[in-house]
């Protein structure tokens, strides 16, 4: 299952990093699409381990800056094992999902990437 996460790795400025495609990951059905906008956006842990990881989007829309009080809860709707990795939703149109990035390197689909055998 970790391997179909992988979407490949990046040498940036000589640290080697993994990519993610993130539909995979979340176990989204639909098929990924092929954008020829499609991105990838370096992410690290702000504490603990600090890991850095590349996440496959499909484009970059923008930055915004949300303060914490400004996420609402994920929805009901949102699957247990999904809402274990978002900390919030912004309530934009659509809705957008801000995801736990400790959380997200740390998914047990990812375990056999790191060398980790599951318990």
């Amino acid at each position: 299952m970790g391997q179909r996460c992988l979407a490949g790795i990046i040498n940036l400025r000589g640290e080697v990093l993994p990519v993610l495609d993130l539909s995979r990951l979340l176990q989204s059905e639909a098929p990924t699409p092929k954008h020829h906008d499609a991105r990838i956006v370096v992410v690290r842990e702000v504490s603990g381990l600090k890991r850095r990881a590349g996440l496959r989007v499909d484009a970059l829309l923008g930055l915004l800056d949300v303060p914490p009080q400004g996420l609402t809860v994920a929805p009901s709707s949102v699957s247990v094992g999904i809402r274990t990795l978002v900390v919030g939703v912004i309530p934009t149109s659509p809705p957008c999902a801000v995801l736990d990035i400790a959380s997200l390197l740390s998914a047990p689909e990812l375990a056999s990437l790191a060398g980790i055998q599951p318990s």
